[in-house]
């Protein structure tokens, strides 16, 4: 499965400027800035 399920756990690989990239199961996903900040996450 492609993209972001809940109660998945991922890995931000670049949060610097442009889009912020994520290693979720393996695959780099590209966010822009508007959707990251829609996101809600846990940190353990």
């Amino acid at each position: 499965k492609l993209g972001i399920h809940l109660g998945e756990s991922g890995i931000v690989e670049k949060n610097s400027f442009g889009p912020i990239l994520l290693s979720i199961n393996g695959n780099s996903i590209a966010l822009g800035r508007g959707v990251a900040a829609k996101i809600e996450v846990v940190i353990e």
